[in-house]
Order: C-alpha cells, then structure tokens, then sequence
C-alpha cells in the first residue's frame, strides 16, 4: 500500500494491517515468497533504471551512473535470495495437530519474527530498503518501508508499481515527515534498520532492535611498502619499470573506486575517503598519480603528520570532501593503529601489501566491518554493508513434537552408562585433502622407524669397526 499523507495512513494502522498478513500464515507460504520476489523483481527491472536516473537528477550525481549499478546489485541479489528458497514445496504441519497428522517425526521450522520496519537512506537509495525488503520476503517477516518526504517523490512511480503487484497488506510503502525516527516510537514493530545505521541484532522482548554505528564514516586505503616487487629495495632511487607498473595499477584502482562510490551528493558509505601510504615509495606513488586520469576527484597530497589532521578526517565521511587526501606513513603499523585508534571506525579499509601483511591487517583492524586486502570490489563500493544480506536476516526457530511422545526420558539411573557410550568419530582424512601436516600420524610413525633403521646401522658400524681396530690395529678401520 502507497500513502503520501502519514497523518491519515497512521504507521500504527500500517503495522496492524501487516500483523493481519502474519496471522493468516500466507508470508510462510512458500510460494507466496517466490511470487513476491518475483513481483518485486519484474517492477525494478522495468521501472528501476527511471527511478536511477530521477535519483541522480535530485542529487546532482555526477556523470558516472553508480546508482543504476546499484541497481544491477540489487536485481543479482534478488536472484540469489530467490535461488535459495526451496522449489519443491512439501506439506506444512497443520496448527492442530492429530496423531495421524502428525507421525513420528520430529518438525523443525524457521519463522519470521513479525513485521520490520526499513527506513531507506539516500547514500543507497535501492540496496537500503531493496535487499532487507527481499531478505524479510525470504524470512516471512512482513515489511513497512518508511520513506523520508525527500526520497519518496523521487520514487513515487516505482512504489505506485509494486503496491499493485506485490500482497498489499504484508508489504506497504509509506512516506514519513523528515525527522521521524521509527526506532523512537512506541510501536511494537519487531524489527527496525534505520537510515544510515549497521543493524544491531539485540532483541528487547521480541519488540524492537537498537541501532548502533553510523554507516558514514572515514574508509582508508592503506598501501604498503610490500606491495612492490620482491625485488624492489627502499634505496633504490630510480624504480623499475615493475615498480611504476605496480603503483600505478593501485591509483587507477583507487580513481575507478571513487567513481564507483563516489559524489558529493549521495555518496556510498563504503567510499573512500584518505590514503595512508608508506612514506619509502610515497613519491613514486605521486608520481603514479600525476600519470593518471583521476577524473572528478582527484587526490591532494598533505605534507604533514596524519595526526595533525586528524579532526579532518574525523569528520571525513563519504562525500565531505572533494578531494582524496594522501599522508605519508613511517610503517605498516602505524597506519593499522591510526585507523583502528584514531579515527571512528568506518564500513572498510581496504589494504594494499603483500598477502601475508594482508592477514596481519585483519587481525589488527577488528574494529572495521570489513577488510579488504589488494582488491576494490565494486559491488562492495556500490552497496556497502547491504551486500551482506545475511545481517539483515531476522527469522525465529520454532521447534515441532510430535503428539504423544515424551520429551523428556525418565531413565536417568543410566546416564552414567550413557556418558561412558559416548564417543567422538575419528578424523577421516581423504588423502591429498589432510588437515594436519603429512597426516601427522604418518611422520610420527615413519619418524620412528627411521630413526630404529639408522640407530641399528650406527651401532653395527661401531661394533664392527672396534673388532677391526682390535684385531687389524688402525690399518684395519681401512678394511671395513
């Protein structure tokens, strides 16, 4: 259901009228999901890349069109969710249950846990409400999307589509007036994923969930010295052709990312915003940069200490500046430290080293969501944190008994017996798959052998090398 005036559509009407979509069961229904999904995709294809471009118009956006690949993601990630769900649709247990119903089986079953409530967000106008929209279809949850009065005109069209197709009851659109926060009203809404804002999966009586973290924050990219050539050395003054070669593949990657995620209007959550690079290939670097095509948002070198600026970079999120500002570093550890310590923790840092420092990052930066070593994904750049579909997955688990079976045994006099039973299956290791080191048994057992042959042989040369000595003198040792 579509409604632009809130004061007469009330969110509360809105909730009771999805609580009446959950009471009769058909969001649990198999292929009602499949048709919803179905019903969602066709209108985004279709009417999808209008909205993109209405979106990039309102905002500004420049000439790249990162919100239509944002829509691409959005329509793969349908797919996905959708090729999840099961095709054979098998019977479900009755609510009343006889004996001959039921069997003797034990049920279990995966429920939604009510109705959410998405509240989308210009830096991500489709992945925000499009993959926790799909993922509450998938979950059996039914979905209010509340759209912000700046947002919902730009997709009016879009919403009008979907109210027709999609079940009008278990999935509404609504428009709020700016400043309305759904987590703050007194409304038993089971789930809410705020704008700008990493879900938090802390349920309060099954009622509401927190917020926690603005999705807006700094992002680094920090490039290490052991990105180049092993045999690429800090005093050489003059670098390889490689070492060029290498660094610049690294800024053109950093200038594809920024057009990708980039703008002053809307821009994505996961777009980066500083460079951190180690001061020993810091000019060839620069250099690299000056031969490359940054397009609209070009880099600035900052001639100070990173610490200095650190108030700067504090505030930096996506889109604030118009520049990507690089400092120079003494050490891989002291950039991992500034950005875990000094700086709010943003969406990602992306690092470039070698594979091996690569994992040392991951450990040191345990604040960041996520981490991502030699590689700007773009469908990360595009969607941030929505491209993990999995954190917005909000389902109960209902467990089912059967009727007349006991759930409890009354033998407890063998429970002795029983631990005593138990018993752990040994590790079968499929060979050239082993977990261990040769197999570890196999060293062991031929580590021992080895060392009985060689034991036997030394002591045989002994004993037949002093017979020699004793009978021959020292000539003899040259007989043996």
């Amino acid at each position: 259901m579509v409604d632009t005036k809130p004061e007469e559509q009330s969110v509360e009407r809105a909730i009771s009228r999805a609580r009446g979509a959950i009471t009769d069961g058909r969001v649990e229904n198999w292929a009602f999901k499949h048709k919803q999904l179905a019903s969602l995709f066709s209108a985004l294809q279709r009417l999808g890349p209008a909205m993109s471009a209405s979106v990039e118009t309102d905002a500004k956006h420049d000439t790249f069109d990162r919100s239509t690949r944002e829509l691409y993601c959005c329509l793969e990630t349908i797919i996905e969710i959708d090729q999840a769900l099961p095709k054979r649709f098998e019977p479900v247990l009755p609510r009343k249950w006889s004996q001959k119903s039921v069997g003797l089986d034990v049920r279990e079953k995966h429920q939604g846990l009510g109705v959410i409530a998405i509240v989308p967000t210009w830096n991500h106008p489709f992945s925000s409400w499009i993959v926790p929209l799909a993922t509450a279809i998938a979950d059996g949850n039914a979905t209010i999307i509340l759209f912000s009065e700046s947002l919902y005109p730009t997709m009016g069209g879009l919403l009008t589509t979907l109210s027709q197709t999609m079940d009008q009851e278990a999935y509404q659109f609504l428009a709020y007036p700016n400043g309305f926060k759904a987590g703050d009203s007194k409304l038993d809404v089971a789930a809410v994923i705020e704008s700008d804002w990493v879900l938090q999966k802390t349920i309060k009586r099954g009622a509401t969930f927190s917020t926690r973290r603005s999705m807006l924050r700094p992002n680094a990219i920090i490039i290490d010295q052991t990105i180049m050539p092993s045999r690429w050395s800090a005093n050489d003054k003059d670098m390889s052709r490689g070492a060029r070669d290498v660094l610049r593949q690294v800024v053109d990657a950093i200038v594809q990312a920024s057009a990708h995620s980039s703008s002053s209007a809307n821009p994505s959550s996961s777009a980066p915003t500083f460079v951190l690079v180690h001061e020993n290939i810091a000019e060839g670097f620069f250099q690299a940069i000056q031969g490359a095509n940054a397009g609209t948002r070009h880099f600035k070198r900052i001639q100070e200490d990173v610490m200095e600026h650190r108030e700067l970079l504090e505030g930096a999120s996506p889109g604030e500046l118009d520049f990507l500002p690089v400092f120079s570093v003494s050490s891989f550890d002291y950039a991992l430290d500034f950005v875990q310590d000094e700086v709010p923790a943003g969406v990602a840092t992306y690092v470039f080293s070698n594979a091996s420092f690569g994992e040392y990052a991951f450990k040191a930066l345990s604040s960041i969501p996520y981490v991502f070593v030699n590689q700007l994904p773009e469908r990360f750049l595009v969607m941030g944190p929505y491209i993990d579909r999995e954190a917005f997955a909000l389902k109960s688990r209902r467990t089912f008994f059967p009727q007349g079976q006991a759930v409890v045994k009354d033998d407890h006099h063998n429970v002795q017996l029983e631990i005593s039973r138990l018993a752990l299956k040994p590790l079968k290791q499929v060979p050239g798959h082993r977990i261990d080191f040769f197999g570890g048994s196999f060293l062991f057992t031929a580590g021992l052998t080895l060392s009985t042959i060689v034991g036997a042989l030394g002591y045989g040369a002994f004993i037949t090398g002093t017979k020699l000595y004793g009978r021959y003198g020292p000539m003899g040792i040259g007989r043996f």
